[in-house]
């Protein structure tokens, strides 16, 4: 759970950094925050199900 709401929140965090420069740039140095809090999403969605399914054959 907590992974989850990590890759939930990294995302938000990366774009504190998020600036324009003199000639109007945008530069957003914690862009791939989101890519990284997607896999992580992702991958603890997978150990979700994973662990579910492995107390759910235990309980059985």
């Amino acid at each position: 759970m907590a992974l989850a709401l990590f890759a939930v929140i990294l995302p938000f965090i990366g774009t504190f950094f998020t600036y324009v420069d003199q000639q109007g740039i945008v530069h957003e140095p914690g862009f791939y925050t989101i890519i990284i809090g997607e896999i992580l999403l992702i991958f603890s969605g997978i150990w979700f199900v994973r662990v579910y399914l492995a107390k759910r054959k235990r309980k059985n």
